[in-house]
């Protein structure tokens, strides 16, 4: 199971609820033309897009959901991936 994983430079890292979770669990400061200041808080984030399947963590180990999903239901959907069982995604 993909996780939706925001990457510097595409649309998805410019959204304004992706800039504000990033700048909550990583500390990722963005100037006003929404780049982000190429400091050792990004560099830390770009280190953890290592695996497009793993469900990212901040730096207080809470984990991140970029999407609309409920984070439990997210969370939930990834154990039922991780287990096998991936028809119990489709009844949630």
């Amino acid at each position: 199971m993909f996780v939706a994983t925001a990457y510097p430079g595409t649309e998805m890292f410019r959204h304004p609820k992706v800039q504000s979770l990033l700048s909550k669990h990583f500390g990722i400061v963005f100037g006003q033309m929404g780049d982000p200041l190429p400091d050792e808080a990004l560099r830390s984030y770009i280190l953890e897009l290592d695996d497009a399947t793993k469900v990212l963590h901040g730096t207080n180990g809470e984990p991140i959901n970029f999407g609309d999903m409920p984070l439990d239901t997210f969370l939930e959907a990834r154990d039922c991936a991780d287990s096998g069982s991936i028809g119990k995604i489709l009844n949630m």
